[in-house]
């Protein structure tokens, strides 16, 4: 249940019923458990800004997962890590963390095919930080047909939003278009977070499609107003603007700061002009700032730049 909150995008209960849980043993019951336990709790503590709680969640549930012998866990745990990883720009240890992914042919049946599937993700994603994003559409590509033609919905639908961000990022907008297009509307309404997590290239894609629904298609389409809301929002909690302002968005603030353009940031953190201005737009919303140098005014006056 509060897996398919956070999913849902209540967050607030979501943590409550996780955290309980953990509370009850998070060692009990099946595999699936425990993934939320550790995995869903320990990204919900990362949208919190609380990075060291989630570091030691996963900690914890990859010791759990070697010292019960559970490799789906300590798969789906090495997965969530690489994830963190790679926002921090961590490329190098991201790969690390992929490499010593446990093998899926080592374990029979739907067990081994699902370890395979999560490690190859992790792959993908590793390959496409490391600019190879050619490469990893071609594996994601696969991966989703795969899914698509075993019936697991919903693991097709969290591969295709990993595949939406790639496709962006090696400039196939019109595929981008497409595949988020049709993940709109058809995905379950209840994965609306699986969507919003797939990073600042799913608003970009996003932003898009709203600007032209009629060409796109989705003027009519249930839930997109919802859909951009949440990736435009981010979910940001309550609180000082710089609790709202995650890793990302204060970096790149940072970099506003020195006079850096919006095309040597996209150098630096190895994304698209269009990204950085939608992270731009994030920093203005949560500042109440209507341009730059508003936003540094604002840091600057609240004593957020040194």
């Amino acid at each position: 249940m509060g897996e398919l909150l956070y999913e849902s995008g209540d967050i607030d209960e979501a943590e409550r019923l996780l955290q309980e849980s953990r509370e009850l043993g998070a060692e009990s019951g099946v595999v699936d458990f425990m993934i939320a336990s550790y995995v869903v709790l320990a990204r919900i503590k990362v949208h919190r800004g609380a990075g060291a709680d989630a570091a030691a969640l996963l900690a914890e549930g990859g010791k759990v997962a070697i010292r019960l012998d559970l490799p789906r866990l300590e798969a789906a745990v090495a997965a969530e890590r690489i994830r963190i990883l790679l926002d921090g720009r961590q490329v190098a240890q991201a790969r690390r963390v992929a490499q010593g992914m446990p093998d899926g042919s080592a374990n029979p049946g739907g067990i081994g095919a699902t370890i395979d599937q999560i490690r190859t993700a992790a792959l993908a994603a590793v390959r496409s930080a490391e600019g190879d994003h050619h490469g990893a559409a071609a594996l994601l590509e696969q991966l989703v047909a795969e899914l698509a033609g075993q019936g697991q919905r919903r693991a097709a639908v969290t591969t295709s939003v990993q595949l939406v961000v790639v496709l962006e990022r090696a400039a196939r907008c019109l595929a981008a278009e497409r595949l988020l297009t049709d993940l709109v509307t058809q995905a379950p309404p209840e994965l609306l977070r699986t969507i919003v997590d797939g990073g600042p290239e799913i608003g970009v894609v996003l932003g898009r499609l709203t600007d032209r629904p009629n060409a796109a298609g989705l003027g009519a389409v249930p839930g997109l107003a919802r859909l951009s809301a949440a990736v435009a929002g981010g979910g940001a909690p309550d609180g000082p603007a710089t609790g709202r302002l995650n890793a990302r968005e204060q970096a790149i603030l940072r970099m506003v700061d020195t006079g850096r353009s919006n095309q040597q940031i996209a150098g630096t953190l190895n994304v698209t002009v269009n990204t950085v201005k939608w992270y731009l737009k994030n920093i203005y919303t949560k500042l109440g700032a209507a341009n730059r140098g508003q936003a540094t005014s604002i840091a600057r006056r609240e004593g957020w730049l040194s």
